[in-house]
């Protein structure tokens, strides 16, 4: 009997490696041995796939990441014709490994899903997907910072910084304080389903850089 894993927030499908350009890509997995069906963030970086998915037992359809609304109403799509899949299923010996095998109905299902999914990539808009920004970006309009007269300045003389509507970044800015402050901003993000990405790094960079101007 086909399961179908819901999500409780879309957010946690979002992976962006350090150094990588671009966040990691999702997709709808069909595991038709264990009949789940369920969605899942890419872990690997590249083209490497587990053998479940080369063989064809496990199959992915890649999707933007939606709003957890969205990927929920998509899944409920998917699921009449996921249990097509399932039914047509079977794993067979070729002679080096055990691969999938689809009778012809199963093949029409599998194509329907990817059809579906092609489908949701092509009306997805900001209205039903979650967009990545660099803290740098989205914090530029409201971060305002001082010099040590307390006069605005431009980054390289900075010894204190406030954040229109979070709060104040100086050199005696804790981590704690630097991660309290990082929950606020992300809070408010998760209102315009926005994920933010190297804020944390971004936040103790500006505290770093207080520091060292401070003891100029």
């Amino acid at each position: 009997m086909l399961t179908v894993k819901k999500i409780s927030n879309a957010k946690n499908l979002h992976c962006h490696y350090e150094r990588q350009s671009e966040a990691q890509g999702v997709y709808v997995e069909l595991d038709c041995e264990n009949e789940l069906l369920h969605v899942e963030y890419n872990g690997e970086i590249g083209n490497a796939v587990p053998f479940s998915v080369y063989h064809g037992h496990d199959q992915r359809f890649g999707i933007p990441l939606l709003k957890t609304d969205a990927i929920n109403r998509l899944l409920d799509e998917i699921a009449p014709l996921a249990e097509r899949v399932i039914a047509g299923y079977e794993s067979v010996w070729d002679g080096n490994n055990y691969v999938a095998k689809f009778s012809s109905d199963a093949q029409a299902a599998l194509e329907e899903i990817e059809a579906l999914c092609d489908e949701a990539g092509e009306n997805s808009d900001e209205s039903n997907t979650i967009a990545e920004w660099n803290a740098g970006d989205w914090l530029k309009n409201i971060t305002h910072y001082r010099d040590e007269k307390g006069n605005p300045c431009k980054w390289n003389f900075v010894v204190s910084a406030e954040i229109e509507g979070f709060g104040k970044i100086s050199a005696d800015t804790t981590d704690d304080e630097i991660g309290d402050l990082e929950v606020k901003i992300d809070a408010d993000a998760d209102i315009e389903n926005v994920v933010i990405e190297g804020l944390n790094k971004h936040l103790t960079e500006i505290r770093d850089n207080c520091r060292v101007n401070a003891n100029e």
